[in-house]
């Protein structure tokens, strides 16, 4: 009897949230039932810190004054674009190169803000700013030390976007050692200046700077948007994705497979990163961070990750996360993770194991997991993606493809960016999970792939198989292969068609064997778009005289020469 897996939410009815259940039906599996609750994961808990709005300083500066806006100060508290990620209002300057000189007073325009600090200690002091690589360079210092200067060059975290060209992110300024009681931090801004290329000499430049908010932590400070590092910030479907379980089905024949899809809430998180070398950029990682050092978000799978969570599309480098319930039944049989579409880089991840990785995206892919599973046990799975903007192979720029990780989506395509490329990403810069992912439960030793190649000049249909053994021992497998009409008969019945002759390999101990198989084929029914007959490939495996794994494979019987 057919089983129904029931998953807890369907993400068609909202983009993060999913509220209808999904039914979807799997053949010959044992009872299955999706998104059973567990505990929330407990996140890690909030250093000592201060939080101060930059929009509220104690003692603002006297710019010099603007003859046509004689009212104008210089700075506005205000936001404009996405104003929910701003954590209130932004203190925005801005000054053209002519304007620049003459407004800001040659000392300085310094901003005073007073806070106190209940625990002494060493903390970490950062600034939430914007424009990237374009902001003016500003100066800082605590309790009338030596002026620290910030650059347009320091590289920052947690990128989200107010709109296009107008980020938001974070910036470790430095270090400092605090005593208890109160303080004074303030930031100077000086007019800046440029050297001319033709002439050599120093010229005025454009002010441009925003800030939302500043923190001093004592301890790492995990940026987090616009969110405070005790903040309670995860909605009800963050929660729910925390709580959900994906029960995995196992077939009730020890041959055929069961697929569990893995569509509903999953988690997400930033795994970013500021050094990107050029040995590691197209590659996955070695490991895993430690997850209760993340921010984790609820997201619907499939989906594109851009457009379901926004304030995490320029978040490059993130980690998808769920668990898995996998039965006892499930020992000894292999299990696969099967990906329809993802985009860029993956890497799987099965209880802190790295399981595989493929950079072959926007096509399938499979990933055994086997060795990693423990059946009987919740498992968790994380798949790490690397987005389309680490194909940017910048070789002149320190940073490398790092600079270019502000840049607009739509602007990828510009010629100057996408001559970078090296990667085959065209104009797709969708990314994560873009279509459904199973749980695959197969026989232990199973078949990987079919690549049927008819021949229709020739009469004779060809079948590739790849035959994978992840047990311990090798194992002598023989191959059968049937061709069936992918539609039943008028009588409902599936006949075979065709037959291949058997075929015996022995294939190594965690090794995968390919093999060829030719036969004749006179009288197959082609595919054409007004009659598009279709054909399943049914592949066997058996090992000792006992089947052990089925796979169907869908085809057309055509052939095109030019």
């Amino acid at each position: 009897m057919p089983q129904t897996l029931f998953s807890h939410f369907d993400p068609r009815t909202e983009r993060r949230g999913l509220k209808r259940p999904v039914v979807a039906t799997v053949l010959g599996c044992l009872a299955l039932a999706a998104a059973a609750p567990v505990a929330p994961m407990a996140r890690a808990d909030a250093p000592a810190y201060i939080w101060i709005e930059a929009e509220k300083p104690d003692r603002a500066p006297k710019f010099a004054a603007d003859q046509r806006a004689p009212d104008d100060p210089g700075y506005r508290f205000t936001a404009w674009g996405d104003t929910s990620i701003v954590s209130g209002e932004l203190l925005s300057i801005n000054f053209s190169a002519e304007e620049a000189p003459k407004r800001i007073p040659a000392g300085g325009a310094v901003f005073g803000y007073d806070f106190r600090v209940a625990e002494p200690g060493r903390y970490e002091v950062w600034k939430r700013v914007g424009f990237e690589w374009i902001r003016a360079a500003f100066d800082w210092r605590i309790d009338q030390q030596e002026w620290r200067t910030a650059t347009a060059e320091q590289p920052t975290e947690d990128v989200q976007l107010l709109q296009a060209w107008n980020e938001l992110a974070w910036l470790k300024l430095g270090e400092v050692e605090l005593g208890a009681g109160p303080h004074t931090i303030e930031i100077r801004h000086r007019p800046q200046t440029k050297r001319d290329p033709k002439t050599g000499q120093e010229q005025p430049e454009r002010t441009l700077f925003y800030s939302d908010c500043m923190v001093l932590s004592r301890g790492r400070f995990r940026p987090n948007g616009r969110h405070k590092p005790d903040a309670d910030y995860r909605t009800e479907d963050d929660r729910r994705a925390a709580e959900t379980v994906y029960k995995v089905g196992v077939s009730d024949s020890p041959a055929e497979r069961c697929a569990t899809p893995l569509s509903g809430l999953w988690e997400i998180a930033r795994w970013d990163e500021n050094a990107v070398s050029p040995e590691t950029r197209l590659a996955p990682p070695e490991a895993l961070p430690d997850f209760g050092q993340l921010w984790w978000y609820g997201i619907a799978a499939p989906g594109d990750r851009n457009a379901l969570r926004p304030d995490l599309a320029y978040s490059h480098r993130y980690i998808y996360r769920t668990r898995l319930e996998v039965p006892a039944e499930a020992a000894g049989r292999s299990v696969i993770l099967e990906f329809q579409n993802f985009n860029m880089i993956a890497a799987v991840f099965v209880n802190g194991r790295r399981c595989g990785w493929s950079k072959a995206h926007s096509t399938e892919w499979s990933c055994d997991v086997t060795a990693a599973v423990r059946p009987g046990a919740i498992n968790e799975l994380a798949v790490v993606f690397k987005d389309v903007y680490y194909a940017i192979d910048e070789r002149e720029r320190p940073l490398g493809c790092r600079y270019y990780w502000n840049l607009p989506h739509d602007w990828l395509h510009n010629q100057g960016v996408s001559m970078k490329f090296d990667m085959p990403v065209a104009w797709d810069t969708r990314t994560g999970i873009l279509e459904p992912v199973s749980v695959i439960v197969a026989g232990a030793v199973y078949t990987s792939d079919v690549f049927a190649k008819p021949s229709l000049r020739r009469r004779e249909l060809s079948l590739e198989i790849t035959v994978n053994n992840p047990t311990g021992a090798p194992r002598d497998v023989t191959i059968d292969n049937q061709i069936v009409p992918w539609s039943r008969d008028a009588a409902g019945e599936l006949r075979v068609e065709k037959r291949f002759a058997s075929k015996t390999v022995t294939v190594a101990a965690g090794a995968a064997e390919t093999i060829e198989l030719v036969e004749p084929w006179a009288d197959a029914r082609l595919w054409w778009p007004d009659d598009p007959q279709l054909y399943d490939v049914v592949t066997t495996l058996s090992v000792g005289g006992k089947p052990v794994d089925v796979r169907r494979t869908r085809f057309g019987f055509r052939e095109w020469e030019w």
